[in-house]
């Protein structure tokens, strides 16, 4: 047994592959959630506006709207930027950088409703705005796939809020803000554990990917070394499968003997090359292999050429493996 080398080059190259990887595939989540962002960004913020109206200066509530509004569209150009690369870029964590940016203004805009349209006290327009930054908050820490931007999102709109709360003159005002203190840490510790969850799911889909890859390549490995092995062989080889008696595979030898095609003998099965040996016969003679009864099996008699002529044959069955462990298995019979 020879120790684990953690340092193989080819073992962090794959490990730095699978890490860019995930890191595009979240970069696209990110992007493409934009856009449903966005929208309930714009939603809520006509609704405050329109709720607002009466209680604030509509000029000044349309001013904050429109600089709202810029934000998010300097989020969704750079979101249809990243999009129509029809292969990954190749700088991720500027796109990354760049789209938190976004964040953070678009975040600082909204948030400053708590400090500019604050009127110290906790009536049903406060109550309402209130429950207006929580809400879009909480959506933003779930939809924007990213736990610094919903943080940051989520932070810039509670915090401000809760301060100007706690440092009030009435009670209702103070448990409030503490209240709302007590909800954001409670908000962020679920954000990170669900950004934890989203990229955990990302990391095992990719590693779980790449192995298959692998197994897939190995597998081919073998089944060449195996043909080479085969053909190499001065007897007639046959590999076949075990449940249908197709053939799987048959070396040149065998071939030569037949006259036939390796693709017309792929598409063919055992019991036609065989004079007298018929299904049920080839079947009686892998029974006892099957049950582990035997090793192999042997078997005179006759095959049958493409232009119908026949020649003796001396066969031995016995049973093979096929491929390296994976999800299944599945038994074939080699005979020569």
């Amino acid at each position: 047994m020879h120790p684990i080398n953690n340092n193989n080059p080819a073992t962090t190259q794959d490990s730095d592959d699978i890490q860019r990887k995930i890191l595009h595939e979240h970069l696209e989540l990110i992007f493409r959630g934009a856009w449903l962002n966005a929208l309930a960004l714009l939603l809520s913020s006509s609704g405050y506006v329109y709720v607002m109206q009466s209680h604030y200066p509509l000029d000044a509530l349309l001013t904050w709207l429109a600089v709202l509004l810029l934000t998010s569209l300097s989020r969704l150009v750079l979101a249809r930027s990243y999009l129509r690369y029809k292969t990954p870029p190749t700088n991720p964590s500027k796109w990354l950088f760049a789209f938190r940016a976004t964040i953070v203004a678009t975040a600082s805009v909204f948030g400053s409703i708590s400090l500019v349209f604050w009127n110290g006290q906790m009536d049903s327009y406060q109550a309402f705005t209130l429950a207006l930054l929580i809400g879009v908050g909480t959506g933003a820490l779930v939809t924007l796939q990213d736990f610094f931007s919903g943080a940051t999102f989520l932070i810039a709109l509670i915090l401000p809020m809760a301060i100007r709360s706690v440092l009030g003159n009435e009670s209702i005002l103070i448990t409030s803000g503490m209240l709302e203190l007590l909800l954001l840490g409670t908000l962020i510790v679920f954000g990170r554990k669900y950004h934890n969850t989203l990229v955990s799911s990302l990391q095992l889909r990719h590693e779980n990917s790449e192995l298959l890859a692998n197994l897939q390549r190995e597998k081919q490995q073998l089944d060449n070394r195996l043909g080479r092995i085969l053909n190499d062989s001065s007897n007639e080889i046959y590999v076949v499968d075990a449940h249908t008696l197709r053939f799987l595979q048959v070396n040149t030898r065998a071939l030569s003997s037949l006259g036939y095609a390796a693709e017309d003998m792929l598409g063919m099965t055992l019991p036609e090359i065989f004079e007298e040996l018929t299904e049920d016969g080839i079947r009686k003679l892998l029974t006892p292999m099957m049950h582990q009864q035997k090793d192999f099996t042997f078997y005179r008699g006759r095959h049958i050429r493409h232009n119908g002529k026949t020649y003796p044959v001396e066969v031995r069955f016995h049973f093979l493996a096929a491929g390296k462990p994976t999800h299944h298995r599945r038994h074939r019979t080699r005979y020569h």
